[in-house]
């Protein structure tokens, strides 16, 4: 590359590495770029990367009389000049050129507090790299290209500079937010039939990020309402019985709640199987899985009902029209109904 003074200098030093050139001139000192063309040993060819300029405050402008494009650095941080692709680059004295890394996206830009996330970050001239930084901390590199860097995160907690280091350099730092673990406070609803289908909500803390919620070995996706509040329909359950009910964020999986699957309710005959249309008559609906009986009811009527047992309910009749009349046993397993179960008998008429 090749540049003159707008102004005495007493130093430039120029950081060579593979793959382009880079200046570092003196604080508060001007540089005009003059020509950029292919090195005389390389043979001409275009130049598509950005020619980087670093240093205190440092100006790049376009000669008078050359093609090249200018720009403006006036901050510590770097600035980059591109290169049209009909320019080209050259050495003065020639060297083997040198381009600083430049790291780009980050994928993702989030992970848990206690690190382990898969991270991926691509960019230019990020092959060899020697390390990555999260913060102060070093991560685990494990896959390295030319446009690309995997590693594992280390630990960490709120927003750090995630930056590249190649033999060419160290990249600008690009963002990377530690979340805590979720919190989970409670379910809407404890129980529900094995076959699952129901839609419950979870409440707690840091759900925001949540992926999976698992009952059991049996998985869901959530629905995110708020940071607090996710709902989800609750997949088939293998048995009836309790399971653990876990949520994974992005920051981790918490686990501490229960649910219980419960098989669906059976229901034989009532006994009496009659009574007066004005109601009040007690009746014994025997069955099975009962015990979790949320509402009784006779032709759609709700009755006051109590549990004796896993396989026997005590019902007070609602009044009633004359007739038969089905009887419905709803449990948190489902529904079970006794077509025409019970018959409501007209009193006489004088």
């Amino acid at each position: 590359m090749a540049y003159r003074e707008s102004a005495p200098v007493t130093a430039l030093t120029t950081a060579n590495a593979s793959g382009g050139n880079s200046l570092a001139p003196m604080p508060f000192r001007r540089y005009i770029l003059t020509s950029a063309h292919g090195d005389s040993g390389r043979g001409l060819a275009p130049i598509t990367t950005p020619i980087t300029m670093t240093g205190n405050r440092t100006t790049v402008t376009r000669d008078p009389s050359g093609s090249v494009p200018g720009c403006v650095g006036d901050s510590l941080e770097r600035r980059e000049c591109p290169v049209s692709a009909s320019s080209h680059l050259s050495h003065s004295p020639a060297r083997p050129n040198s381009l600083k890394e430049t790291a780009m996206p980050i994928s993702p830009s989030s992970g848990s507090t206690g690190g382990g996330t898969a991270v991926t970050i691509t960019g230019t001239n990020l092959g060899g790299a020697t390390a990555v930084r999260f913060g102060t901390k070093l991560a685990t590199i494990t896959a390295n290209t030319p446009t690309s860097v995997t590693v594992t995160s280390p630990s960490g907690t709120g927003t750090v500079g995630v930056t590249v280091t190649t033999p060419g350099g160290t990249s600008n730092p690009l963002s990377f937010f530690y979340i805590g673990a979720p919190f989970k406070s409670g379910l809407s609803e404890v129980s529900g039939p094995t076959a699952g289908g129901n839609t419950i909500s979870i409440t707690g803390t840091g759900l925001s990020t949540a992926t999976v919620v698992n009952f059991g070995a049996a998985t869901a996706t959530p629905t995110v309402v708020s940071d607090s509040q996710l709902t989800v329909a609750v997949p088939t359950g293998a048995a009836a019985g309790p399971v653990g009910v876990s949520v994974t964020t992005t920051g981790g999986t918490n686990n501490g709640l229960s649910y219980t699957y419960v098989d669906g309710p059976t229901v034989g005959t009532l006994v009496p199987a009659s009574g007066p249309t004005s109601g009040g008559t007690a009746v014994t609906i025997p069955g099975s899985n009962l015990t979790t009986t949320q509402s009784v009811t006779f032709a759609g009527a709700p009755a006051p009902f109590s549990v004796i047992s896993d396989t026997a309910i005590s019902a007070v009749t609602p009044p009633g029209t004359a007739g038969a009349a089905n009887v419905t046993v709803t449990t948190s397993g489902g529904g079970a109904t006794v077509t025409g179960g019970f018959t409501y008998v007209a009193g006489p008429g004088i």
